[in-house]
C-alpha cells in the first residue's frame, strides 16, 4: 500500500495526483502493473518502489467486483476496437450450453466448461489471439500450432479484423467445449 509519504513525493516530482496518473495511464491502453511500473518509470523518472506504489493505487485502487466489470475493464484503452468481436464471440459460445464460464482477469479471457478451460482470448496490440485447446486436431494455415505460452492451448488463431469471427471459428470453439468435461 503507498504510503501518504510516497503519493507526496510523486506529487512533487511529477506534478500529478494518482488519479492524473490513472487517467494518464487509461489513455495509453496500460492496465498490467508492469506496463504501468515500466511506464511512470520511463516517462516521469520515478524510482521502482514508487512506481510500484503508485500503479498499486491505480490498479487496485479502482478494482472491479464482477465479471462485467472486468470485461469492461479489460477491453479499455488499446484493446477497446476489439469489445464489439467479444461481445459477438461470448454470445455464439454461450449458445453451446448453461456450463461456460467466460472468466476475465487482467491479461486474458478464460474459456471454461466445469472449470476446464477449452479457450483463451488475448489481445496483443491490433490482433485478437484465441487459443483452442483441441489436442489431435490438424494444424492448418489459419488454425496454427499455440506456441508454449499455455501448456493447455495446442492451436492458436490470429484475428486482424471483426469478420473473422465466422462459423469455421465456432466450430473449432464448439469441438473444444465437447471435449472440455
Amino acid at each position: 500500500m503507498a504510503s501518504l509519504a510516497d503519493l507526496q513525493q510523486v506529487k512533487a516530482q511529477t506534478g500529478k495526483t494518482p488519479a492524473d496518473l490513472k487517467l494518464l495511464a487509461a489513455a495509453k491502453g496500460l492496465v498490467l502493473d508492469s506496463e504501468i511500473v515500466d511506464w511512470l518509470k520511463t516517462e516521469f523518472d520515478l524510482t521502482h518502489g514508487h512506481a510500484t506504489a503508485i500503479s498499486r493505487v491505480i490498479t487496485v485502487g479502482n478494482a472491479p467486483r464482477n465479471n462485467k466489470e472486468l470485461v469492461a475493464q479489460y477491453f479499455q484503452g488499446a484493446r477497446a476496437d476489439w469489445k464489439p468481436a467479444f461481445q459477438e464471440l461470448e454470445a455464439k459460445i454461450r449458445q453451446f450450453g448453461p456450463d461456460v464460464a467466460v472468466i476475465v482477469d487482467k491479461t486474458a479471457v478464460h474459456l471454461q466448461r466445469n472449470k476446464q478451460m477449452f479457450g483463451l482470448i488475448t489481445i496483443d496490440g491490433p490482433n485478437m489471439n484465441i487459443g483452442i485447446v483441441l489436442p489431435g486436431a490438424p494444424v492448418t494455415e489459419i488454425y496454427q500450432a499455440a506456441n508454449n505460452r499455455q501448456p493447455d492451448i495446442t492451436h492458436r488463431v490470429q484475428l486482424v479484423a471483426q469478420q473473422q469471427i465466422d462459423d469455421e471459428l465456432i466450430t473449432w470453439l464448439r469441438q473444444a467445449y465437447d471435449r472440455a468435461s
